[in-house]
C-alpha cells in the first residue's frame, strides 16, 4: 500500500504544473554532507537503536520489544503498554538533488482533481499489467479498489514543515478512524542528503482504549508529536 501510495502521489505532482523537477528553482537542497547506500534500506535497526529509542520512551532497552522487518525498511520498538517510536520507511535515491524532488513530490497536500488523477493512471496501470499477465485478477482486483480509496486519502493529509531536523521535514498529524478507533498518524519525513526516512511515534497504550474509541485529546495529539520529533532527531543525529 505504501508503494502504491507514493506511485499516485508521483503521478499526482507530475499532473502539477507547479511541481518542480529536479534541480529547477525551487527544490531546497542543503548539502548535509550525509551519503546513503542503496543497502542502508536494509539496516533500519542501526538507524533507530533500542538505546535511542529507549531513551526517547523513557523504558530500558531490555523491556523493549523490537520488530525487525528490514525486507520493508521498518524496524519498531514497543513499550510493555503499547507505546511505539518506528523507523517506518527508508528511500534511498542516486543523488540530493533527486531525494529532495522526490520529497517535494511525494510529502505536500494534493487537490481533489491532482488525485482523481493520479488514481486513474493506477488504474491503467493496473489494467495494462493484468492484460500481460504480470497481476492475476484478484491481484488487480484488490490494486483497484485501494486505488479507489486513494482521492480521499491524498485530500485529507495535510502536512506541517518543521525546521531543524535533516535537510528537510514534513511532518503527517492527520486522524483517522478505523474499526471504530481514533489514530493520529504521527510520522515525520525527512530529507537527509539522498535519502528520505519516515519516523514514527505512537504515545497511546494498552489503557487508552476508551480514549481512541472518543478520539485523541490534544494533550495525547501534542504527546505522540513529540516523542515523533524526538526519535527522529535522533535518528539523524546518529547519522
Amino acid at each position: 500500500m505504501h508503494r502504491l501510495f507514493a506511485f499516485a502521489l508521483v503521478l499526482a505532482a507530475c499532473a502539477s504544473p507547479e511541481s518542480p523537477d529536479a534541480g529547477e528553482e525551487g527544490v531546497a537542497v542543503e548539502a548535509s554532507g550525509v551519503q546513503f547506500d542503496a543497502s542502508d534500506t536494509d539496516r533500519p535497526c542501526d538507524l533507530l537503536t533500542a538505546e535511542m529509542a529507549s531513551e526517547v520512551l523513557g523504558v530500558p532497552a531490555g523491556d523493549l520489544d523490537q520488530s525487525d522487518l528490514s525486507q520493508l525498511s521498518n524496524c519498531s520498538y514497543e513499550t510493555p503498554a503499547g507505546a511505539t517510536v518506528a523507523i517506518a520507511g527508508i528511500d534511498v535515491y542516486e543523488t540530493a538533488e533527486d531525494a529532495a524532488a522526490s520529497f517535494d513530490a511525494l510529502y505536500r497536500e494534493v487537490t481533489e482533481e491532482e488525485a482523481a488523477e493520479a488514481a486513474e493512471a493506477i488504474r491503467d496501470q493496473i489494467a495494462v499489467q493484468e492484460a500481460e499477465g504480470e497481476l492475476d485478477a484478484v491481484t488487480a482486483y484488490d490494486a483497484e479498489a485501494m486505488a479507489g480509496g486513494l482521492t480521499s486519502i491524498m485530500t485529507q493529509t495535510e502536512y506541517e514543515d518543521i525546521d531543524g531536523i535533516g535537510d528537510q521535514a514534513r511532518y503527517d498529524g492527520t486522524e483517522s478512524t478505523m474499526m471504530d478507533i481514533r489514530t493520529v498518524e504521527s510520522t515525520l519525513h525527512v530529507l537527509v542528503g539522498n535519502a528520505i526516512l519516515s519516523v514514527r511515534g505512537d504515545t497511546f497504550t494498552s489503557d487508552d482504549y476508551d480514549e481512541r474509541l472518543a478520539g485523541p485529546d490534544a494533550e495525547t495529539v501534542a504527546r505522540t508529536r513529540e516523542t515523533t520529533m524526538q526519535a527522529a532527531r535522533a535518528v539523524v543525529a546518529g547519522l
